[in-house]
């Protein structure tokens, strides 16, 4: 985005050479408009545009949740750290100065590109680790009522044998059964 067709010619033929699918646009407003269209992998943004500044453009696009993730690099002729301070601020991942070397622009694109690549790429990673977390819980829910249903089966045998047959067993049977008992009411007092 720049409103300097010249400008713009240069950055399309070099970034076009180097396989880079690029749109021109010349005012922050055509911007906003062709960006809600169809958001880009990252702007190009120079600071000095009519209608809004690339400051605007920049603050409306980090504002707007469908387009606040786009990196965006300014390219501008403003040189003074105030000027880029401002456009970090206003959410710019990077800042190249006027006049710029083309190989420090494709140099520049290329990392943010790539930054963006691997941050899609956490992102689907984030996914799908979400996704077995979620099989995990229900998975570890659905054995923990197993266990519990066999262990409240287990648990009712243990106190019928007791009240049933405890009078019968011999020292041996009474201490292995006290020690299912007890088990029975620790298991119980988790739950």
């Amino acid at each position: 985005m720049d409103d300097i067709p010249e400008n713009l010619q240069l950055l399309f033929t070099m970034l076009t050479k180097q396989g880079y699918e690029v749109r021109r646009v010349l005012s922050g407003k055509q911007a906003l408009n062709v960006v809600k269209v169809e958001p880009p992998d990252l702007i190009l943004l120079d600071i000095r545009m009519p209608e809004l500044d690339g400051y605007e453009v920049c603050q409306r696009l980090k504002a707007d949740e469908t387009t606040q993730n786009i990196p965006v690099i300014f390219l501008s002729a403003l040189n003074e750290t105030f000027d880029k301070v401002t456009a970090f601020q206003v959410g710019g991942v990077d800042y190249i100065s006027k006049p710029f070397q083309l190989q420090e622009v494709i140099i520049r694109v290329e990392n943010q590109l790539n930054l963006l690549e691997m941050q899609r790429k956490l992102e689907k990673k984030n996914k799908e680790l979400e996704l077995v977390n979620k099989e995990l819980e229900a998975f570890g829910y659905r054995v923990s009522h197993d266990l519990r249903n066999h262990l409240n089966v287990i648990n009712s045998i243990i106190y019928l044998l007791s009240k049933k047959h405890g009078q019968k067993l011999d020292n041996v049977g009474l201490k292995n059964l006290k020690i299912l008992e007890d088990e029975r009411k620790r298991e119980n007092s988790y739950h």
